[in-house]
């Protein structure tokens, strides 16, 4: 499995586990915030299984490595669940652009350990 994958991985836990929060009152932080200043809307299916300990590592690190932007493209993507199609639409951008920008952001997510 590629570093790419894994942080995929590691992404869709991150989501299940702001998504759980958001029903519970809240879990994540970064998720919270985005809640309160209308970014989001809750929704999403069920939140399986999910490692919180994980979880709350990779928000650290989304939080330290990641721009604005970026966490909004990773909320949309992983918690909210929108398609790349309605993320370029979002943010106004051809479809390559953005997945040079996930590329981006998994590389950097990926370059250390947690």
């Amino acid at each position: 499995m590629s570093r790419s994958s894994d942080v995929e991985i590691r992404l869709v836990n991150w989501g299940r586990w702001s998504r759980q929060g958001a029903r519970a009152g809240g879990t994540s932080p970064l998720y919270a915030l985005m809640l309160e200043n209308g970014s989001v809307v809750v929704g999403g299916s069920d939140p399986g299984d999910v490692d919180p300990k994980d979880a709350e590592a990779m928000e650290r690190l989304i939080v330290r490595r990641c721009g604005q932007g970026e966490r909004e493209m990773l909320i949309m993507l992983f918690v909210r669940g929108l398609s790349r199609g309605k993320i370029c639409h979002e943010f106004n951008i051809p479809r390559r652009r953005l997945e040079a920008v996930l590329d981006h952001i998994f590389n950097n997510l990926g370059a250390i350990d947690v």
